[in-house]
């Protein structure tokens, strides 16, 4: 099982893309680095409770699963998708 993050911000990546996760007080928020937004960071959703696995749901109000392995890689399954986000160090 994995361990959820303890920093207020995690950094990302899948692909070229890069992604940062924003510790709250409900859980954690995901965001997408893009210079098409307006602050830079465009919302993809939050995850929320406080083990894995998470619930995940993204801003069109879809919901999934979130888990983090043993080395605070994040996983997301939504429907028919499986992202895996590597964090960067």
């Amino acid at each position: 099982d994995g361990v959820l993050p303890d920093n207020r911000f995690s950094s990302y990546k899948v692909g070229d893309k890069t992604f940062l996760l924003r510790k709250t007080s409900t859980g954690y928020s995901l965001y997408e680095e893009t210079a098409t937004a307006e602050d830079g960071l465009l919302l993809l959703g939050k995850l929320s409770g406080d083990k894995n696995p998470l619930v995940y749901k993204n801003s069109l109000d879809v919901s999934g699963q979130a888990t983090f392995d043993e080395n605070s890689n994040l996983t997301i399954k939504l429907e028919d998708k499986i992202i895996t986000y590597t964090l960067q160090n």
